[in-house]
């Protein structure tokens, strides 16, 4: 790499894929305990979180993360506070990202409380409610 590159040019190379800045609620699912998330950010190869209750996570460690009707298994690469950085095991694909994009379109336009109450309706009257899903 060139040495006066800019800095987004350095970045670019060190993450390989581009971030979607997200705002949406998710779960972290570790071999000891499941935790409510933020996610922050998302690519094909990773995320970034926000830690809600600030569990004992460390680099290296194994989880599966969950959001919007997606997961993915992957590894804690670094952790600072709250928030931590995940590499996905299996790239993210283009829908994922794409439907990942629509929602957080609207969490931003309506809020996530009312994105959260509809969404909670729908899979009520859809019967997914309780399932996991």
């Amino acid at each position: 790499m060139e040495r006066n590159a800019p800095p987004t040019a350095a970045l670019a190379l060190r993450r390989g894929s581009s971030r979607l800045r997200t705002n949406l609620p998710a779960r972290l699912i570790d071999v000891t305990a499941s935790h409510d998330v933020r996610l922050e950010n998302l690519s094909r190869t990773g995320a970034r979180i926000e830690l809600q209750d600030a569990p004992r996570l460390c680099r290296g460690e194994s989880m599966l993360l969950q959001w919007a009707g997606f997961e993915h298994f992957g590894e804690i690469v670094w952790r600072k506070g709250n928030h931590a950085g995940i590499t996905f095991d299996e790239e993210a694909s283009e829908r994922e990202l794409l439907e990942t994009r629509h929602l957080q379109d609207h969490v931003q336009r309506d809020g996530c409380e009312t994105f959260l109450r509809r969404k909670a309706a729908r899979e009520w009257a859809s019967g997914l409610h309780g399932t996991g899903r």
